[in-house]
């Protein structure tokens, strides 16, 4: 079943809000997105940037998995995810594993996405197998 159209408006507001760094607003309307479309992905996905753009890196997990989640064929999802996993300020060896298997999945679905490659490179460099970053950054430069 396609989105409502009033679910569609409030994201739009809400993306303009997050440009005009009113994440409070921005905030409020994806909640109310998700009131009339509980299973929006994008409205999840945007709560995760709104909290990104707080550093509430905690609460941006946790919306961006539900939105990798609700839509897994969503090669953006599964970047935003891994690479917030991997940048997260307090970043683990379990929390690299899953940002390893996100970008993984995003360079799965969207095979020429320079960003995906690149941002796995990151994280394989995180983990120490330098020799994998390397390979995986090569990519990323010649896409």
């Amino acid at each position: 079943m396609p989105p409502s159209t009033s679910a569609i408006s409030l994201l739009d507001v809400s993306r303009q809000q997050l440009e005009s760094h009113r994440h409070a607003e921005a905030a409020h309307n994806l909640h109310a997105a998700l009131a009339i479309e509980p299973a929006h992905a994008d409205a999840y996905l945007l709560l995760g940037d709104v909290a990104l753009e707080q550093s509430d890196w905690k609460s941006s997990i946790r919306w961006l998995r539900k939105g990798a989640a609700l839509n897994p064929r969503s090669s953006q999802a599964w970047l935003l995810l891994g690479a917030t996993l991997g940048d997260s300020e307090w970043t683990n060896p379990k929390m690299l594993k899953e940002a390893t298997s996100a970008l993984q999945t995003a360079v799965r679905l969207e095979p020429h996405n320079s960003n995906a490659y690149w941002q796995l490179g990151d994280v394989h460099a995180a983990c120490g197998a330098r020799r994998l970053a390397v390979q995986t950054l090569a990519r990323a430069v010649s896409l």
